[in-house]
């Protein structure tokens, strides 16, 4: 996987932002071009707005006298700011990540061939991928509490049954782990592992998230 990701890495088109940020519009219009795939006109259109969007962010970020980047995000927007951290922070308390991290010992503490546990890691990150990408088509449609709370369900239930499998004696409980593994990893993937990133995201204006990227590019 890390070869492919590696590889895929090449076919990647550079941000339009950053082109712009970097004095390089006619690079950000060929990666419009790659990245949206329709006309120069539509390109150029696209290009401008970025422009715009980062003029404008300026402006603001000068009226506001947002100078000092650390002062922006830890004393104006510091409720934000500890918001958005403490999702993060949550997130990596699900049990869905450690459960990812040892899955290969999991599943040969379960009964499976060492061979066996990596093929199976591999159909759980599959899963893992289509599960991410079903949640952020339906996102905005379903909302980020209701996918949150959602997805807590199906990580709870996975990691008592995980728990129980473990310490119980139970002659095969090789579906009971399979089934807790898959439960977890859709649950994150549905609520936390997606919500997380769009709720921070979204906890700033549009012209602090731009004057920050802006600022780290500088």
């Amino acid at each position: 996987m890390c070869v492919i990701n590696f590889a895929h890495m090449f076919t990647l088109p550079e941000s339009p932002r950053w082109l712009i940020a970097q004095g390089r519009p006619q690079e950000a219009i060929e990666a419009v071009r790659l990245i949206l795939n329709v006309d120069e006109d539509r390109c150029k259109k696209e290009v401008e707005e970025f422009s715009q969007s980062a003029a404008k962010a300026e402006e603001e970020a000068g009226v506001a006298g947002m100078k000092n980047p650390l002062r922006v995000l830890f004393v104006d927007y510091r409720l934000s700011m500890v918001i958005s951290t403490m999702l993060m922070f949550l997130c990596m308390f699900t049990g869905s990540v450690v459960i990812r991290t040892y899955l290969p010992s999991i599943l040969v503490a379960a009964g499976f061939h060492y061979r066996t546990s990596l093929i199976l890691n591999v159909v759980v990150s599959i899963v893992n991928a289509a599960s991410v990408a079903i949640a952020s088509r339906y996102c905005d449609q379903l909302g980020r509490k209701r996918l949150l709370l959602g997805g807590c369900i199906p990580i709870i239930i996975g990691c008592v049954m995980l728990l129980a499998a473990y310490y119980s004696n139970v002659h095969d409980s090789v579906p009971i782990y399979l089934t807790s593994v898959f439960l977890t990893t859709i649950g994150f993937c549905f609520g936390w592992g997606t919500c997380c990133w769009v709720l921070s995201a979204e906890m700033f204006p549009v012209h602090v998230s731009i004057y920050i990227f802006m600022y780290v590019l500088e």
